[in-house]
């Protein structure tokens, strides 16, 4: 299992690089498709709440990424050096539709093959992505109208 490291600051404009190092090491792969694109929206919103709710945007605390990537899965982890706010599920409300967040999680859940959070011994939270591959290759995601 190839594994890959990076590191950036908990600013939002961050997400850009870690989309272009995403695209850069899945190009490396030869995975492109829905798996390309359902790993781009579960690692953004697992990043974000990282960055915000975890880090609460302070540029000194960093959010880590893994990638771990075989023939079955990706797996991605994704680290905070916050207060475990992203990993908070239990208690809240239902996202309702004109509300401005409170969706990441539920998309994080439905689209992923498994979402899983764990704290760090320093409280922050650890939010691991696994997608299976040959469920995302196989099937053609349909949204509906």
């Amino acid at each position: 299992m190839a594994e890959h490291c990076f590191e950036f600051p908990s600013e939002l404009t961050a997400e850009i690089r870690l989309h272009r190092e995403l695209m850069r090491l899945l190009d490396q792969y030869d995975i492109d498709g829905d798996t390309v694109r359902i790993l781009l929206l579960v690692m953004s919103e697992a990043f974000c709440n990282a960055v915000v709710h975890g880090n609460r945007l302070d540029p000194s605390l960093k959010v880590k990424v893994r990638v771990s990537i075989n023939d079955d899965s990706l797996i991605a982890d994704i680290e905070d050096q916050g207060f475990g706010a992203s990993a908070v599920r239990g208690g809240r409300r239902e996202a309702g539709l004109y509300d401005e967040g409170g969706r990441g999680i539920r998309l994080m859940e439905y689209f992923a093959s498994s979402v899983d959070f764990d704290k760090t011994e320093s409280g922050g939270t650890i939010v691991r992505l696994r997608l299976d591959r040959s469920q995302h290759e196989a099937d053609e995601i349909e949204f509906e109208k």
